[in-house]
């Protein structure tokens, strides 16, 4: 016989709909049912579906599936006996009921060959010389076999009530992948370490705690919650037409909400003779009772799911990337002053505060015993780290650790914007550096702050933030009560796993969610991603700017340049196009202030070492001293190099007085070079000569400085020089303490 997914294939999508709608398959998957009939296959395969087919079968129709399945082989019965073995039934309503199941998918034919038994091809019909050679076969899918029989049972043996069985009688019942999924959704531990158990039996013992019913309402949604009150209600069992009649469910509906019931062991349906029923098992009926009385039904109003709004907020807000600026603002700032973290990892007090007024971003305040801090230029120098960008350079004797150059700067403003934001955006939602803010409503309760788990509630943010289209405004609300239905634990990913065990957590944790968590993913939406230029942001008639405490958004817009950084193409490198021509788009003005009036990321980096920067943003604003040039000398910068820029980027000839003043600082720019060395002191020149001379000696690259003095790079290994020395038969003696330094940058003494 056919399978179930072979039969479907003969069907147009009008009829697939029609038969999920029939069986009760709810979970349809994206586009249509033809490119998906495994899916809906799968969900008539659940007993749920079976007894659906079973409960919509008229009598005659019943009798002939029973009769099919009772002789039903691998081959299927011959048509004739099984109208035979019906004989109750008339022949109209014989043909009738075959009609009814071949359609519905109960009921499959198939032509055989009458000498082979073989199933007829193509091939084989073109050799037939009479039509009773050929003949036609009944049967039940093959893959529907067991299911369509387990629900037989229960019709047409009564005795088989599983209504009245006992817990551990229902549970015997069910296989045993059925029993470990119910006790992962309670997090339950039916295993001992030290002997084998009776799981079942155990699990008995676990599902009828007091905590268990409140547990599970707390993962059913509205429609299940309303089915199993009500069925309480009904002293715990109802049958399925007073369900019906009670509920107005739809069967995709029903079926949902019996199988969330089924998944927490909660209630069960079943046919006791010819009517079907759903039921609570009589162990838990008192727990169930006292739980769903102690609820209440609160439904949001309108369905979950992003709402657009047809008209802009009266106040917006589109900022651009200031994350972006204030980064570039940094790494100018180092190139112009050494930034020495302290011992603790912090930009130092009497440099920060001077280059607060230079950034954008909305402040990192840290408040604790030791007082109020603001983190934002510590934050945004250790992102700066992450990404590349910037390093701490190595401490010596002389020097202290200090911001330079990362292996990643060189490439980084040769991105595109959108790929730079990419790459903040990617790093943000894994760092554990970066310092997010919370809504202006955030009311935490006691040591919340511990549970939190801001990596996974960034990550299910942006997940959400796919589904928008790019320049429509969406409410906040309506993102806010999409996250809470469909992922209320994103910020709190253990307690997804807590299971009973938790019940008191996490009824406290959805009773003040938007209090808490949606607080957080409000401040998520409202500091770091607007200020990454992912969003726009949306307020009522309160202008945020204006007021004196901070307000929350109302609406939320995902940008062209959010929607081309949250794109799927992520590992793809975004660099800027080289057309052959270079943008034009710096202007010198005679003061020596720099003006770029748009951004132009490769210019306004090349310029960095050169000058101080103003403002960093849309258009930039960056000064030409005299410190700030010959600082970058002193950095292995060179007049060519900064002539070479000015000349490429200008709109105009750079004035007069700015390239006298240049040439001006060249000629006053000094330098000395400090290098440690070790002085080897020979007592005659004769000897020194000889080691001048020697081939073996001549790898380690000694300079004579003096007759009688040689002298041996810092970096030279000194026990090797001195095994060296001594292999030519020359004693080597150590005078005073010498520092030695490895290339770890670590160091010892003799």
């Amino acid at each position: 016989m056919k399978t179930v997914r072979q039969v479907l294939g003969n069907y147009s999508e009008e009829e697939l709909g029609q038969l999920a709608q029939w069986w009760g398959v709810w979970d349809k998957p994206a586009g249509s049912w033809q490119q998906n009939l495994g899916a809906l296959a799968k969900g008539i395969h659940n007993p749920i579906a079976a007894r659906f087919a079973w409960e919509q079968l008229d009598g005659e129709a019943r009798q002939v599936l029973h009769t099919t399945l009772t002789l039903s082989t691998a081959d299927g019965v011959l048509r004739d006996v099984l109208y035979k073995l019906t004989s109750h039934v008339s022949g109209e309503g014989f043909e009738q009921a075959l009609a009814t199941l071949q359609e519905r998918v109960l009921l499959v034919d198939e032509q055989v060959i009458a000498k082979t038994g073989r199933p007829a091809t193509t091939a084989t019909l073109t050799k037939v010389k009479s039509p009773t050679e050929v003949i036609t076969k009944l049967g039940v899918p093959e893959d529907m076999t067991d299911t369509l029989a387990l629900v037989e049972k229960e019709i047409y043996t009564p005795k088989q009530d599983r209504s009245a069985l006992k817990l551990d009688q229902l549970l015997a019942s069910l296989p045993a992948d059925a029993i470990s999924m119910i006790s992962q959704r309670y997090s339950f531990n039916l295993y001992d370490y030290f002997s084998r158990v009776d799981t079942r039996g155990r699990l008995v013992g676990q599902l009828v705690q007091p905590e268990v019913p409140v547990f599970a309402w707390e993962q059913f949604d509205t429609s299940t919650r309303k089915l199993i009150k009500w069925l309480s209600a009904q002293g715990g069992t109802a049958s399925m037409q007073a369900v019906r009649e009670n509920t107005g469910y739809d069967n995709p509906t029903l079926a949902r909400c019996i199988q969330q019931l089924e998944n927490y062991a909660v209630a069960f349906d079943t046919f006791v003779g010819h009517e079907r029923k759903l039921f609570v098992p009589r162990e838990l009926l008192k727990n169930v009772k006292k739980a769903v009385e102690l609820t209440e039904i609160v439904e949001e109003s309108g369905p979950a799911g992003l709402v657009e709004i047809d008209t802009p907020p009266p106040l917006t807000q589109q900022g651009g990337p200031t994350a972006l600026y204030d980064l570039a603002t940094i790494i100018g700032t180092m190139y112009q002053q050494n930034i020495e973290p302290t011992q603790g990892g912090y930009v130092p007090k009497r440099i920060a505060n001077k280059m607060f007024p230079l950034l954008q971003i909305k402040p990192r305040i840290s408040s604790d015993f030791s007082g109020v801090e603001n983190l934002t230029l510590d934050m945004l120098y250790n992102t700066a780290s992450e990404l590349g960008l910037v390093k701490l350079s190595q401490s010596s004797g002389a020097t202290k650790s200090r911001y330079i150059e990362g292996p990643g700067l060189k490439e980084w403003p040769r991105k595109k914007t959108e790929g730079m934001v990419r790459s903040l955006l990617e790093n943000w939602q894994q760092s554990r550096r970066w310092i997010d803010i919370a809504g202006a409503d955030y009311s935490p309760y006691a040591n919340d702050v511990y549970y939190l788990d801001y990596h996974s509630g960034r990550k299910a943010l942006v997940s959400h933030l796919h589904a928008c289209t790019p320049g429509r405004w969406y409410t906040l609300r309506s993102l806010l009560r999409t996250i809470k239905e469909s992922d209320p634990y994103a910020l709190r990913q253990k307690y997804a796993y807590t299971g009973v065990s938790g019940i008191r957590n996490a009824k406290t944790i959805l009773a003040k969610w938007y209090q808490v968590d949606g607080e957080i993913l409000t401040g998520l939406i409202s500091s770091s991603l607007y200020e990454m230029g992912i969003v726009a942001l949306g307020y009522d008639s309160t202008d945020p700017i204006q007021e004196k405490k901070p307000v929350n958004p109302v609406a939320f817009m995902v940008t062209d340049l959010g929607a081309a950084a949250l794109s799927a193409a992520s590992n793809e490198p975004q660099v800027e196009e080289n057309n052959g021509e270079q943008n034009r788009t710096l202007i010198v003005q005679p003061n020596s202030e720099l003006l770029l009036l748009q951004p132009d990321w490769p210019t306004l980096f090349s310029l960095l070492p050169f000058v101080q920067i103003n403002q960093a943003g849309m258009a930039s604003r960056l000064t030409l001293t005299r410190a700030s040039f010959l600082r970058a000398l002193s950095q292995g910068k060179n007049i060519e190099q900064f002539q070479s820029i000015l000349q490429e980027h200008s709109q105009k000839e750079v004035p007069q007085n700015v390239s006298y003043n240049l040439a001006d600082w060249v000629r006053s720019y000094k330098e000395v070079t400090f290098s440690q060395v070790y002085l080897i002191e020979i007592p005659g020149e004769n000897l020194a000569n000889e080691i001048v001379a020697s081939g073996k000696l001549a790898s380690f690259g000694l300079r004579r400085i003096a007759p009688c003095v040689l002298a041996a790079g810092n970096d030279t290994d000194l026990q090797a020089l001195r095994r060296a020395f001594e292999k030519e038969g020359i004693v080597v003696h150590i005078l005073g303490d010498i520092v030695l330094r490895d290339k770890y940058g670590m160091t010892t003494r003799w």
